[in-house]
């Protein structure tokens, strides 16, 4: 599973290419499923892919892991994970 870090006080975009999945069928549907601590800022797809724009999360919280569940036009439903850990800012 890939895992991203973020800070809280960051509104990053996270995405999926279902593309090679999907091979000539195209995303009817797309949901994202977030935990509590994180905020979707914005979500959208077009025919192959998927993105969200996160902010929030607090430092220290166990990490946070974000599934998207995609209906295809042919019938077929499928999903995928990622991980979010919520990291303390840095300078460097």
């Amino acid at each position: 599973m890939k895992v991203y870090a973020k800070t809280p006080a960051e509104t990053l975009d996270y995405g999926w290419n279902w593309g090679r999945w999907l091979g000539t069928d195209t995303i009817l549907s797309s949901v994202w499923i977030v935990p509590a601590g994180l905020t979707v800022v914005s979500a959208g797809n077009d025919a192959t892919t998927v993105s969200f724009f996160a902010s929030g999360g607090v430092f220290g919280d166990a990490r946070r892991i974000v599934t998207n569940r995609i209906m295809s036009v042919g019938g077929r439903t499928a999903e995928r994970v990622f991980a979010v850990d919520i990291v303390e800012y840095k300078a460097a």
